[in-house]
């Protein structure tokens, strides 16, 4: 592709970037605002030469600033705002009146803006008109779409570096949007298929208190243990029940593949940064398949506890036989998982139940059927 083409093609990119961010956004899935951010890093790393931190992704909402440098000598604010005057004399009235010093420090501070029709009455804010220690000055300090192509026609190295970016996000974000989106459609399917949670599909073991328990007592990391058939992925799956967003597998699958990102096809870490804070619920279920795997194996699911625990919207679930959680007794002391056993039927419940179903009612009598009665799986069978 000769520097005419790609010159066409950066300049539709950039004319049509929003209206592709908004699509993207109609599935609810990514955050507009933490995509142009994205967006800006990457674009601001070519831009100066260098590499850019996101401080939002360290600190959510981080004040007045959204990147910086790897040299931390080059500052920049980067907005979505209509009105673009009024963003930049606030951001630098905040830094000005703010008592960290870290932001005190800051002398040159970049704008990255979304181009609207509030960028012409854009003016410095320089000499007699300085705000605080920072000079601005819009022909320099301000990185618009229109600088961003003209740039590209004069530095034909900047031109192919941008070529090269854009090219990758027009495939990248679509994708990763469409897939997640996918996954939790499947994997609600795949919930609604192989956990029941009703005995003779009609009757449902009441799980409120347990529930409650969990909810207020639980943190991010929950496993819920018990003997087999004891209903642990029914309850799992209830607790669960009204998250609008959950990757399912289970247990078998992190023995089946390579890499926790193939389990649900996904870039689990790129995935969760784009996600800017919206909960998402891992379900893990069955542990107890995988407690003598081999040990690569076995390290896929502390790979997605280490991505998980680097943010604070994200949920993981998992579910064991009591006897064969001693195997990952490790994970669990390192990431702080709360542990909640799920008893057997109390003669209460198993009563309860014989009520509605004659044959159980005949069968307590019989100290032969005495355990399997304290089971909903066996119950149910």
């Amino acid at each position: 592709m000769n520097s005419t083409e790609r010159m066409g093609y950066i300049a539709d990119y950039l004319s049509h970037y929003k209206q592709k961010i908004e699509a993207l956004n109609k599935l609810g899935l990514f955050d507009t605002a933490v995509l142009y951010e994205l967006f800006s890093t990457e674009i601001c790393g070519i831009w100066f030469g260098q590499k850019f931190e996101n401080l939002n992704s360290k600190r959510v909402n981080y004040p007045y600033i959204d990147l910086i440098s790897s040299n931390r000598e080059i500052y920049v604010q980067v907005t979505t705002n209509q009105d673009i005057p009024d963003k930049i004399k606030n951001t630098l009235n905040k830094i000005k009146n703010s008592k960290s010093n870290a932001l005190s420090a800051i002398t040159e501070l970049y704008f990255f803006v979304l181009d609207n029709e509030s960028l012409p009455i854009v003016h410095d804010f320089s000499g007699d008109k300085k705000i605080g220690n920072i000079e601005f000055i819009a022909e320099k300090h301000l990185i618009t779409h229109e600088k961003i192509i003209n740039k590209a026609k004069l530095d034909i190295d900047f031109q192919i570096k941008l070529y090269q970016l854009f090219e990758k996000e027009s495939t990248e974000f679509p994708s990763l949007a469409s897939i997640l989106y996918q996954q939790i459609v499947d994997s609600k399917e795949k919930m609604s298929v192989s956990i029941d949670c009703l005995i003779h599909g009609e009757y449902q073991i009441d799980r409120t208190t347990i529930i409650e328990k969990i909810k207020d007592e639980g943190g991010r990391f929950i496993t819920i243990l018990g003997e087999a058939g004891s209903g642990k992925s029914a309850l799992c799956k209830m607790v669960i029940e009204n998250e609008e967003h959950v990757l399912y597998a289970r247990a078998e699958c992190l023995a089946e593949e390579n890499s926790i990102n193939d389990i649900w096809k996904l870039d689990i870490h790129k995935t969760l940064k784009y996600l800017n804070g919206k909960k998402i619920v891992f379900f893990i279920d069955a542990l107890e398949f995988i407690a003598d795997v081999q040990k690569s194996k076995f390290e896929l699911l502390q790979q997605l506890y280490f991505i998980a625990s680097k943010y604070d919207n994200v949920c993981v679930f998992t579910t064991c036989r009591t006897c064969d959680y001693p195997s990952f007794i490790k994970i669990s002391a390192q990431y702080d998982i709360k542990q909640f056993v799920i008893p057997e039927l109390s003669a209460r419940e198993i009563i309860d139940i014989s009520e509605k179903y004659a044959i159980i009612k005949k069968l307590l009598p019989l100290k032969s059927y005495a355990s399997l009665l304290r089971t909903p799986f066996y119950i149910n069978l």
